[in-house]
Order: C-alpha cells, then structure tokens, then sequence
C-alpha cells in the first residue's frame, strides 16, 4: 500500500512496512492500466481516498470495498456510494443503517 498520502496512517504502519512508489505509479492513468492487466477480484479503498477516484471505479463497476467508515455520517455516505462491500469497525450500526 503506498501510504504516502495520509500522515496518521503513516503513523500506524512499522517503518519496515512503509513503501514509497515511484512516480508513475502514484498516478491514477497507470493504476488503470494496471487493473486492466492484473483485473483483481476486488479493489479494498480508504474512504479518504479521493471522492471522484472513488466514484469513477464504482460507476465503471469495480467491485470496491470502502473501509473505515465508523460514524453514522461516514457510513450513510459509503452506503450512498452503493459499492460492493464496506468494511467497518461498527458493523452493527452500519447494518441498521443499511436496512433503514
């Protein structure tokens, strides 16, 4: 995981884990290439992870799980996004969410 683009993650991550990616992949037109190539079974997104990237490989139907929303607000958002799954610590308020 390249975990250049949030600080507190960063944090949480042992040195020896931390990867730093070279330039051409930090770009989403490369990713894209990628996917094409590798087609993975599932894409896992932070939420944090820019709202329009997030939006596009939904529309486009990757099959994205959206992890961590925990509040009420940041899971109705991820419920909103429709993806394929979300991964929280708050499974139980997500699935009363869910159903309404």
């Amino acid at each position: 995981m390249d975990t250049n683009w949030n600080e507190e993650i960063r944090k949480e991550v042992p040195p020896e884990d931390l990867k730093n990616l070279p330039f051409f992949l930090r770009k989403e037109f490369t990713r894209r290439g990628i996917r094409k190539i590798i087609k993975p079974d599932l894409l896992s997104i932070n939420k944090e992870v820019d709202e329009k990237t997030i939006d596009n490989l939904i529309n486009k139907g990757w099959p994205v799980f959206l992890w961590s929303p925990d509040s009420k607000d940041e899971l109705m958002w991820s419920l909103n996004k429709s993806p394929y799954g979300i991964i929280t610590n708050e499974p139980l308020r997500g699935k009363k969410l869910r159903d309404g």
